[in-house]
């Protein structure tokens, strides 16, 4: 089903236009009287293509069709209208049109045409969307005329010239300016070939089939060029001659070659195409090594004199006769491609050119191109791979122009941004929006100093508003004068290799921390106990002996939880955090503590915390506070509640409390009863994953922990 969008002022048109295409039961046409709303319903729908008039009072045409190309540039457009002036036509090609079909005249007819323009346009861009995108691109970079290699110049019916390309300005020596007022056949067509190109013309003009033919050009410095022109014509729908188009090559090469082969068989025996000379009865006169191999034969000799038939079969010879031959011969020469068939009947495709000669003979080329047509295939199956790779690999690919819009992202890109497809993601962002903090400025400063920017670690923004840590290796797209066309690169996600590596840094950082104080504070319980122990040698202690006794276990006691502390803290940070289950590591800090007696509560989500392997220890802690600490504690309870796009876990008991001067304390290391070692543990352990704790229980009201944990580290998993 083609779906077409027709935009018209007057709504009898309209009605008109709809009563016709839809005649054809595949062509469903939406109806609209105003180019905004036409704009509107095409953000809204798919269309398959869009008929406009030109002459509208909110928009013109070739305006509508400005905003269509900006937003919809692959979408066929054909304007429809009364208005038949030649500058009306050319602004309409120029900004992007396919076809323009004037209205008046027979109204079937014009119709008729405008239906087939329709699913020519159609036709054509299902067959571009059908090729990867490489090849899209460069395939709509060919057909952007002004931009061809290829020399194109449009004529009047007066010999005015129009639309000349830079090709063509080069061929001629004038540039465009000049050429505006210049004539066809009286400034650049030589005397003596101005009735070939008459003739050509009105051939032309009568049988509407393109022509090809040679001739010469003359250039600016009155100098001449051979050349090859392919002229089409183009008509209004009531068959009145508008303008002829001319595709033009320049054949001075060819020429020369051809004079080549007419002077010198030897150069012809080396030739790796095959070529033979054919005389006025279609008899091989003259067959190259090279001819007499590309079809089978062993030598030369076996085709001379035969007639140049037997390198086709019935059909292909027919064709040779009806159309190829008639064409060489009012040209010249002719160039295309046809099925040869070898000694054995086997057919295999070959570019063949055909010369004409003075005598009335052929000089026949003939290039076996069978392993192109393979290499083709090759060529169609490594893109087809190139695009399987490009939809499955894990990294992220894209190509942003200049300006930060996003012309093309890979699916684990559009994955990496948390979006659901492409065009989703087009529609909500740009390349300059999801860097964090200037990180694309950097990396095109970079670009602009060296020419390429390798490994840059930065932060994007996902759509959610989360961040994630990538590593950007991008190059800059130049044409031939150096300006950026687009950027393109590879985005590698490195959020939990950067997570760890913060987390083992600030690992190391207290661990050094440690070293010194943990060290300090053992060789000042040693000093205790070997103080005391020098007491009890030296003199009589019958009734000091017990109290000193009890003071070196205490500090003996004091020693082993400073060890103790240090085995846990240095354990802390050595592996990679990873993602834990809430509830479980609760339950394992809870084993060897006893809680006979005690109600422990824990609610019911299933969260998920990525934290140091150490996690565990901070609920042993805490329990084992409430438990030592807590007085009579009845009641144990682990809850989880999202605050503010945070993870809150609340620790509380029923216990004693903390005083309220005590709070900002009793992290502190060494503060407290013992070692004061515990929470100052809990709160190291928590810092290494960006955690927080605070306590903000009330004065007897029990002990109320609060840690908070960002975003990026904690979920809640299918």
């Amino acid at each position: 089903m083609i779906r077409v969008l027709c935009v018209d002022d007057e709504p009898y048109i309209l009605d008109i236009t709809k009563a016709f295409l839809e005649q054809s039961m595949d062509l469903r046409v939406e109806m609209t009287q105003s180019g905004y709303r036409a704009m509107d319903l095409l953000r809204e729908h798919v269309f398959d293509a869009v008929v406009s008039d030109y002459d509208m009072p909110e928009i013109d045409g070739i305006e509508f069709l400005k905003l269509v190309r900006q937003e919809i540039p692959d979408i066929p457009f054909l304007l429809f209208t009364g208005k038949g002036r030649e500058e009306v036509v050319i602004e309409a090609l120029n900004n992007g049109a396919d076809f323009y079909i004037q209205k008046g005249g027979d109204v079937k007819a014009q119709f008729v045409e405008l239906e087939h323009k329709i699913r020519q346009a159609v036709k054509k861009r299902h067959a571009e969307y059908a090729l990867s995108v490489s090849e899209r691109h460069e395939r709509f970079l060919v057909n952007i005329i002004k931009h061809s290699t290829q020399a194109f110049v449009v004529s009047y019916p007066d010999g005015g010239l129009g639309l000349p390309n830079q090709a063509f300005c080069q061929l001629t020596g004038y540039n465009e300016v000049q050429l505006k007022d210049m004539n066809w056949t009286t400034d650049l067509t030589p005397t003596e070939w101005r009735e070939v190109d008459q003739r050509v013309f009105q051939e032309l003009e009568v049988s509407g089939v393109p022509q090809r033919y040679e001739r010469e050009l003359t250039r600016s410095d009155g100098s001449r060029v051979p050349v090859e022109v392919l002229v089409h014509v183009i008509k209004n729908p009531q068959g009145e001659l508008q303008y002829f188009y001319s595709f033009i090559n320049d054949i001075s090469e060819r020429r020369q070659a051809e004079h080549t082969v007419k002077r010198t068989f030897g150069a012809m025996e080396t030739s790796i195409d095959g070529m033979a000379i054919i005389n006025t009865n279609g008899e091989c006169v003259y067959v190259n090594h090279a001819q007499a191999s590309i079809y089978g034969y062993e030598s030369p000799s076996e085709l001379i004199g035969k007639h140049w038939l037997i390198f086709y079969d019935a059909n292909e010879g027919r064709k040779f006769l009806d159309e190829i031959i008639p064409t060489a011969k009012a040209n010249g020469s002719w160039f295309g491609q046809v099925l040869g068939r070898k000694r054995d009947g086997c057919r295999f495709p070959q570019e063949v050119s055909l010369t004409y000669l003075d005598d009335g003979g052929l000089i026949g080329v003939t290039r076996d191109i069978s392993d192109k047509e393979r290499d083709k295939e090759a060529l169609k199956r490594s893109q087809e791979e190139l695009k399987s790779i490009f939809d499955n690999v894990l990294i992220g690919i894209y190509r942003t122009s200049p300006e930060g819009r996003i012309m093309m992202a890979n699916p684990a890109l559009v994955r990496m941004l948390d979006y659901g497809s492409i065009e989703e993601m087009l529609a909500d962002t740009d390349a300059n929006s999801i860097y964090v903090d200037g990180g694309r400025n950097r990396i095109l400063h970079t670009i602009e100093q060296q020419g390429f920017c390798m490994g840059m670690e930065t932060a994007w923004r996902r759509r959610d508003g989360s961040s994630i840590y990538i590593r950007d290796s991008a190059r800059a797209v130049r044409d031939d004068l150096g300006k950026t066309v687009y950027y393109e690169g590879t985005v590698e996600d490195i959020t939990e290799r950067r997570r760890a590596e913060e987390a083992l840094k600030r690992a190391n950082d207290k661990l050094s921390l440690l070293n010194s104080i943990t060290r300090h504070d053992i060789l000042n319980q040693l000093v205790v106990v070997q103080g005391y122990t020098d007491l009890l040698k030296t003199k009589d202690m019958k009734k000091q002996f017990t109290e000193y006794v009890v003071r070196i276990e205490k500090s003996l006691g004091t020693i082993k939880r400073q060890v103790e502390f240090t085995r846990d803290y240095q354990s802390m940070g050595a592996k990679e955090p990873t993602w834990q289950n809430l509830h479980s590591v609760f339950k394992r800090a809870s084993v060897g503590l006893d809680l006979n007696g005690l109600d422990v509560f824990t609610d019911g989500d299933n969260w998920e915390v990525f934290a140091d392997p150490m996690f565990e220890k901070v609920f042993f802690n805490l329990l084992d506070n409430s438990l030592r600490h807590g007085g009579q504690v009845t009641r144990l309870s682990l809850e989880t509640e999202e605050r503010n796009s945070h993870l809150t876990l609340i620790y509380s008991d029923d216990g004693n409390g903390i005083p309220r001067e005590d709070k900002q304390k009793i992290f502190e290391m060494g503060f407290g009863k013992h070692t004061g070692l515990g929470l100052f543990l809990v709160k190291a352990i928590l810092e290494i994953t960006q955690c927080s704790i605070e306590e903000e229980g009330g004065d007897n009201d029990g002990a109320r922990f609060i840690i908070t944990v960002p975003t990026d580290s904690y979920r809640q998993p299918c």
